[in-house]
């Protein structure tokens, strides 16, 4: 507590080398604004605070900000809680941009046409099968969030991707190319990638679900036959997250 203190005062005013000082409260005036601020112990804790309100709260374990935060540069912390509720960390996030498709298997990676965008599977790579990730030596832990983007493409007549948890379907959707005549649907779809069908483009998924165990494995699937052709139907995922609380 009295390294905080010390750093604290330390701008303000002249301590000795040992940093003794021992008062009740501290004082700062605030000339030509309205309020002064405060320095105080209270409950075990150094506060600081206006005439109105907390502002922020030392304790030996942790830092309570109890007003607007404004920061700059780089703010690292191992947890952050909001009135109380705990928020999510984000423990992975795969945009297969640089060497993150080598934690999955299969590993196989795509782009469309001129786009920089590299995502897991795509165009004759992925059709019927899985793709699969583990996540180890988690922290710990009691809920964790996915969250990704799924990639159809080409001639899908009405098929699923599957998302699934430790075996456990937590997540699928379905897409048809075409739910009118097939004139219609090819003027009027977008066609980006593969074959001269409309692709249905990053669909979001995001779920939350218990978990408290050191490892995870997720699974992404589809209900095409096993004898499907990837380069006459395939799909991909992208952005991969991982967020534990």
């Amino acid at each position: 507590m009295a390294l905080f203190w010390c750093a604290i005062l330390y701008a303000v005013i002249i301590v000795n080398a040992f940093c003794h000082l021992s008062l009740d409260s501290l004082e700062f005036r605030r000339y030509g604004e309205s309020g002064n601020i405060v320095i105080k112990e209270y409950d075990n804790k150094l506060l600081i605070r206006s005439e109105t309100r907390e502002i922020i709260s030392f304790s030996p374990n942790s830092l309570e900000l109890l007003s607007h935060l404004t920061y700059k540069n780089l703010f690292s912390t191992d947890s952050l809680t909001s009135n109380h509720v705990k928020q999510w960390q984000l423990h992975s996030f795969d945009t297969f941009q640089d060497n993150e498709s080598q934690l999955w298997t299969p590993n196989k990676t795509s782009q469309c046409g001129n786009s920089g965008d590299i995502f897991l599977g795509g165009f004759c790579k992925l059709a019927h099968g899985e793709a699969i990730r583990y996540y180890n030596s988690l922290p710990q832990h009691t809920l964790a969030r996915l969250t990704a983007r799924v990639h159809f493409f080409d001639k899908w007549l009405g098929q699923s991707i599957i998302l699934a948890v430790n075996n456990k379907i937590v997540w699928t959707d379905t897409y048809k190319w075409c739910e009118d005549f097939s004139m219609n649907c090819k003027s009027d779809g977008i066609d980006v990638c593969g074959q001269q069908y409309p692709d249905r483009i990053s669909v979001s998924l995001d779920v939350t679900f218990a978990h408290t165990e050191d490892s995870l494995m997720i699974s992404f699937s589809s209900t095409l036959n096993k004898d499907t052709d990837p380069c006459e139907i395939s799909w991909g995922v992208d952005d991969v997250a991982l967020y534990l609380v």
